[in-house]
């Protein structure tokens, strides 16, 4: 089930799968119908609203992501906690997979196994580290957290339940509501996921992200 359209206000009229059920006739005119502008600039294709027992193959997932990139200057996808070839085969299609995990030993421990999984086919390269609700602690090594996952660090994420919690609750971004440290985060993380864009000057970019 996707949450994005509710951590962000929308009510979707159409969802993925109707985009996959119209695969053979999907233009970009037609896509773009099926996704719902935020007020930010970002356009939604929303995940199911309920659950559905039949589920597209990866192969099918494959064209859509296809048509997805050459569409859209910049594709984010949310897979949340879903881990099958789905999963494997959208992180395979990625230039950056970004595996969110706390700094506990569970948390460290689950995104080393998820590294062994997304990392079969040779993608390790591509997978980085984004630490949430990081908070300082004396004696805390970054190579420590490297070495216990199995990955690079590329942010961290500062901890701020009651604005975080908030922000989802009202189904307000905190980018539009403050300049919080959390929200400075997030935009570090952007313009480090983008810079490479940025240093090129392409015209102005959407997100554009599956939940």
């Amino acid at each position: 089930l996707g949450h994005a359209a509710l951590h962000l206000n929308l009510r979707p009229s159409f969802t993925t799968y109707d985009a996959i059920r119209n695969l053979h006739r999907l233009d970009s005119s037609l896509l773009e119908s099926f996704t719902t502008r935020h007020p930010g600039g970002l356009q939604l294709l929303a995940g199911a609203s309920t659950p559905s027992e039949a589920q597209p193959t990866p192969a099918v997932f494959a064209r859509l992501f296809d048509l997805l990139s050459s569409y859209y200057q910049f594709v984010v996808v949310d897979l949340s906690s879903r881990m099958d070839a789905v999963t494997r085969l959208v992180c395979d299609l990625s230039e950056t997979v970004m595996v969110v995990a706390g700094t506990d030993v569970a948390a460290l421990w689950s995104a080393a196994r998820i590294q062994q999984f997304l990392g079969e086919n040779n993608g390790r390269d591509r997978l980085r580290l984004v630490l949430n609700r990081f908070r300082k602690i004396p004696g805390f090594q970054e190579s420590e957290v490297e070495a216990a996952s199995g990955l690079k660090l590329l942010w961290r994420v500062p901890n701020h339940y009651p604005a975080a919690s908030g922000a989802i609750d009202r189904g307000v971004p905190l980018m539009q509501q403050n300049r919080s440290d959390l929200a400075r985060a997030f935009t570090g993380l952007a313009e480090k996921l983008t810079e490479t864009e940025t240093a090129i000057k392409r015209p102005a970019w959407s997100l554009f992200k599956i939940g």
